[in-house]
């Protein structure tokens, strides 16, 4: 349906009822009237059009308040209809396919190198084979890394995979013949945080995506805030003075980095696996080292907590590998008493909840939050 010319009522009024039926779960016609300050003809107008946009379904009667037992709505979530796919820097691509509600219906993973011809294909393949005959699919979101510019879709940079400014989602869209909305992984993997994970009770997060890059979503009263140019929460490039060098904070905290220099300080190679082990077992060099990478991110990201002023703060990906010693550091650093005191404050540190398909379920969300507010798909 073309919402954006729908002559009844306005735009506003349809995403209010729907963002008010997303979050009852089952309400009735007559309690969203009231709820929203609307008519009964009205309500029952729009419900109509959703009901055959299929967003909404009707539950059956619900309970008598005195009078007729009354039809319940909810969301149209018994099947999927979108699906989210994330490039990760492991070398593999994570799709899922999810219904309205972001329940993961379905997932997959399949292995790529870094070119984009292998970038395009995989996410094809992946696509296709999360798609199920017989299921209208609305769209698909993909996770990246680097900058995305929202508006064209197109990746304006990324350090780590070759995609720029290739065309990577017209070139899949016309492959699998739906709608493809690219996203940066940290702002997709925040996004859907804040809605369906750790951050799911504030309105304004700032979720730190870790892996051979870092960067930050920020999620502000629920909405993504992306900047002018799409760049917003890029941390990886933030200068630290290590050894008399300057490298990125990226270039501190990466696995192969880590490694090296804990191989350094106990004499002998050490692999990513031996080295973890070591941490979560004490081993004091390898501890003082993992707190003082905590420092490292903790001082990047301070600034971003002061000029933004969140109610939480997320920490996902490869770091949280790191265990307690390196997340408590973290957390102890940001969860600043000092604050309470000074600005009444008192800023949430948590690990993200939705694991290693949190990046594809955050491509899903882009196109939920597109259907949601009634924008074209």
């Amino acid at each position: 349906m073309d919402w954006q010319n729908s002559k009844n009522d306005s735009i506003a009024i349809r995403r209010q009822l729907l963002a008010e039926i997303r979050r009852t779960r089952g309400v009735s016609r007559a309690a969203l009237a009231a709820d929203c300050g609307m008519t009964r003809p009205t309500v029952s107008s729009i419900v109509a059009e959703f009901i055959d946009a299929g967003l909404v379904r009707e539950l059956g009667k619900g309970q008598s308040t005195g009078g007729k037992r009354p039809i319940m709505l909810a969301l149209q979530d018994d099947q999927p209809c979108v699906i989210g796919v994330v490039v990760g820097e492991d070398y593999v691509i994570r799709g899922v396919s999810c219904d309205l509600s972001g329940r993961l219906r379905s997932r997959g993973v399949m292995a790529y190198s870094n070119s984009f011809e292998s970038i395009r294909d995989v996410c094809i393949a992946l696509i296709r084979k999360l798609q199920i005959p017989g299921i209208a699919f609305r769209g698909v979101g993909i996770a990246v890394s680097g900058v995305v510019n929202a508006a064209t879709g197109e990746v304006r940079d990324s350090r780590t995979l070759d995609i720029r400014g290739k065309g990577l989602g017209p070139a899949v869209s016309a492959a699998v013949g739906l709608p493809v909305y690219l996203e940066t992984r940290a702002a997709a993997a925040g996004l859907a945080e804040s809605l369906y994970g750790a951050g799911r009770q504030y309105r304004d997060l700032i979720y730190i995506s870790s892996g051979r890059g870092i960067g930050a979503g920020i999620v502000l009263n629920g909405k993504l805030f992306r900047g002018s140019h799409g760049a917003a929460g890029e941390l990886g490039d933030v200068p630290f003075i290590l050894d008399g060098d300057r490298p990125s904070l990226e270039k501190c905290l990466q696995a192969n980095e880590l490694t090296r220099r804990a191989s350094e300080k106990l004499g002998r190679e050490l692999d990513y696996a031996e080295f973890l082990k070591l941490v979560v077992c004490g081993e004091g060099e390898l501890v003082k080292l993992v707190r003082h990478g905590a420092e490292d991110l903790a001082r990047a990201v301070r600034p971003m907590i002061g000029m933004l002023d969140p109610e939480a703060l997320v920490l996902g990906g490869q770091l949280l590998e790191l265990g307690g010693v390196f997340f408590d550091r973290f957390r102890e650093l940001l969860e600043s008493p000092e604050d309470e005191t000074r600005f009444g404050r008192r800023l949430a540190v948590c690990r993200s909840e939705l694991g290693e398909f949190g990046g594809a379920l955050g491509g899903a969300t882009v196109i939920l939050e597109r259907i949601f507010r009634l924008q074209t798909v």
